[in-house]
């Protein structure tokens, strides 16, 4: 197995995970300043795990894939992901390493079990990053890796194949990297479309995106401890189990 390819392909995963990290610290710098130094800290902590991938990693700018490294890009990216997903949590709470680790899991792999007593421990920016592991682990972190990635021979095929569940990865067009963005274009304008059906039904943005974020992932964080039943809102729960549905298809 090729492992400085394998470490360049990390480093640029590690890369698009801190792309990821923009949007909690918008949100912080908008609504919860005081803890903007949590996805601060963060950033420079993936950026520099970016580095060493780099510094370790091959210099072939165009180098073919396999199925080992393919498979190891997967296996070691989505550990990586749920280990760096774990950071604000860990900066916001020091003293409980093994909760900043399962929430991040759970998150990443749309589980939805949360380790948390009550959500109220969490501020603002936190909830929108609890939420938006949700949503990134629903289109699939490696998805995203391949809209970012340059083409590589075959080898996005065996990244393609090896991220989505099932016995056959189904392509919806000709090329891997067209057939993901395809995908990623339905699931923003999907939760584009909750978020503004939410705004209607009368939620703040804050818990209107949550909520989008959440509901796409069909894996059940909410904004608040209790979930939907805190929002004592018909026409919330309406919009929920319409995309909820709507998500659950292929």
């Amino acid at each position: 197995m090729d492992s400085r390819l394998v470490n360049r392909l990390l480093a640029k995963l590690t890369i698009a995970f801190s792309c990821v990290l923009l949007v909690p610290l918008i949100a912080a710098l908008i609504a919860d300043r005081d803890h903007v130094w949590i996805f601060i800290f963060t950033l420079i902590t993936t950026s520099t795990i970016a580095s060493l991938f780099n510094l370790f990693g091959s210099r072939r700018p165009r180098q073919r894939l396999r199925v080992r490294e393919a498979i190891a890009v997967v296996g070691c990216g989505w550990l990586l992901v749920c280990l760096m997903g774990a950071l604000p949590y860990l900066f916001l709470n020091p003293a409980d390493p093994i909760a900043a680790v399962f929430e991040s899991v759970s998150g990443f792999s749309t589980t939805g079990v949360t380790t948390a007593l009550s959500f109220n421990d969490f501020p603002p920016s936190i909830r929108v990053w609890r939420c938006l592991t949700h949503w990134t682990g629903g289109i699939g972190v490696i998805m995203l890796f391949i809209i970012i990635m340059p083409q590589m021979n075959s080898g996005t095929s065996y990244l393609f194949n090896a991220e989505l569940p099932g016995g056959t990865a189904e392509r919806t067009l000709p090329k891997i990297k067209e057939s993901a963005m395809m995908i990623l274009l339905i699931y923003v304008i999907l939760t584009a479309v909750e978020v503004a059906l939410l705004l209607l039904a009368g939620l703040p943005i804050f818990q209107a995106l949550n909520l989008a974020l959440a509901t796409m992932a069909t894996g059940g964080f909410s904004y608040y401890h209790d979930s939907l039943i805190s929002f004592r809102s018909v026409y919330v729960e309406i919009i929920a189990i319409v995309f909820m549905l709507i998500a659950s298809m292929n």
